[in-house]
């Protein structure tokens, strides 16, 4: 017996207005702890906190890979650490993710 996919359910459509495009793939405390990620990669990087901002943005990617402005994020924090061929490698990787 096949199952076709009905499309977005309610609450799946309300956590992509809340989140962004793509949320619905991914369980309430899942986009949650992205967002709070999310929150202290720019607060590490504003206060210019390169290896924190690092650390919490690679977090978040790994939370949702589906990311694109994350892996751009964790790129430039990488370069501004002075880890340049890294930044290149998160660069594509996001690329790779997010819009293959």
């Amino acid at each position: 017996q096949e199952i076709v996919h009905a499309g977005p359910t309610a609450a799946g459509r309300a956590s992509s207005e809340v989140y962004g495009h793509g949320a619905s793939a991914y369980a309430p405390p899942v986009l949650e702890a992205w967002r709070e990620q999310g929150e202290l990669g720019r607060l590490a990087a504003r206060g210019g906190d390169w290896a924190r901002a690092v650390d919490v943005f690679a977090d978040a990617v790994a939370l949702r890979p589906d990311w694109a402005k994350g892996h751009v994020c964790l790129s430039r924090a990488l370069d501004k650490a002075g880890r340049g061929a890294e930044a290149e490698a998160a660069l594509r990787e996001g690329a790779r993710l997010c819009f293959d």
